[in-house]
């Protein structure tokens, strides 16, 4: 399955062009955050990786460069996938 996650980093983002391009990308379960990229406790993020298995695919929109959901999704994946 393909699992997407978004985030913005102040309540007055929004998230509609990340949930469409996400949408656009086959995702069929979405997580999504209102929070800012210095936080080091991200829920949705968190719950992700817990539901992520080894045959999914993560889509991450936009794409960022290397940082903290790519250190995260890496150190996750191995140990667990």
């Amino acid at each position: 399955m393909k699992l997407g996650y978004a985030r913005v980093s102040t309540e007055d983002q929004r998230l509609d062009l990340q949930r469409a391009r996400l949408n656009e990308a086959g995702c069929g379960r979405l997580f999504e955050e209102k929070i800012s990229g210095t936080a080091r406790q991200r829920p949705a993020l968190e719950r992700l990786l817990q539901e992520l298995r080894a045959d999914d695919i993560l889509v991450v929109t936009p794409a960022r460069p290397p940082g903290t959901l790519n250190r995260r999704a890496a150190a996750h994946c191995r140990g667990h996938c």
